[in-house]
């Protein structure tokens, strides 16, 4: 949306600017060369703050939108209170359980969904509070450690 108010006061500052140097080129032809010198470098001073116009508004959504992904990418790093009291409850029933149990047991005990389970485990994961490896039993589940015992 910005890029097509850009675009647009770019068009439009074109034509108007084009429209000028017309009007003007007709006036060139009688002014002597002081007085031409000085509407180029009006021109000119007129166009550069334009320019300079479209730059601080280019900069200016620059910067919104740096500031609208780095709240997207900090939105994601929270997990929220329900998966944290999750965790939680998790890694004390991992460590009242001997420090070690698998994502079944895990999964029955807390009486959670695979979905809920899943994201439980990769938060626990990412915070770096447990280790995962395959369960040499069973390939469908794997073994959950608690690094914190």
């Amino acid at each position: 949306m910005a890029e097509d108010n850009i675009s647009s006061r770019v068009i439009e500052g074109t034509s108007v600017y084009a429209i000028s140097f017309a009007k003007k080129a007709e006036e060139k032809q009688s002014l002597p060369n002081s007085a031409l010198i000085d509407m180029m470098l009006s021109d000119m001073l007129e166009l550069r703050a334009e320019l300079r116009k479209l730059r601080e508004d280019v900069f200016s959504n620059l910067h919104q939108d740096r500031q609208r992904i780095m709240a997207l990418e900090n939105r994601n790093k929270s997990f929220g209170k329900v998966v944290n009291d999750r965790v939680a409850h998790m890694l004390d029933l991992i460590n009242n359980y001997g420090g070690s149990m698998t994502s079944a047991m895990i999964k029955k005990q807390l009486a959670l969904t695979k979905d809920e389970l899943y994201r439980t485990v990769k938060c626990a994961k990412e915070c770096d509070l447990i280790e995962i490896s395959p369960n040499p039993k069973d390939r469908r589940e794997y073994i959950v450690r608690s690094k914190s015992q």
